[in-house]
């Protein structure tokens, strides 16, 4: 994707952070770019109305580089898979953190109960 941009590895200061941190840290103007989650995105784009995308999912079928669909070459279309990820921790914590994300922008007063939000049985 840097390549489409003309941009290298080096031209990027990498910041780790947590999904709703992330989030926070690019609506605030502390951070110039983020790769958000679906909903982040859409918070996003409504609290920063100067947001530009750079690329979507549709971009990555886009030369240069790979032009196969990303879900393809992700693997998530495998149902153990899913279902490996699903029970991860990492999985079942993303849900509070965008849940602080919405409290932090005063989007929701309060966090609903998240324990029964992922259930793997359906799959």
């Amino acid at each position: 994707m840097l390549a489409k941009f003309d941009m290298k590895l080096s031209d990027v200061d990498f910041v780790n952070l947590a999904a709703a941190d992330g989030q926070a840290a690019f609506v605030a103007g502390r951070v110039d770019a983020i790769v958000p989650s679906d909903n982040g995105r859409f918070c996003i784009m409504s609290e920063r109305t100067d947001t530009r995308e750079l690329f979507t999912c549709d971009g990555f079928t886009k030369p240069p580089g790979p032009t196969q669909p990303f879900l393809e070459l992700s693997g998530f279309c495998d149902l153990a898979t899913v279902k490996q990820r699903m029970k991860h921790e990492d999985f079942r914590a993303s849900p509070g953190y965008q849940v602080k994300f919405f409290m932090d922008l005063g989007q929701i007063k309060t966090a609903p109960d998240l324990g029964k939000a992922i259930v793997t049985d359906l799959l």
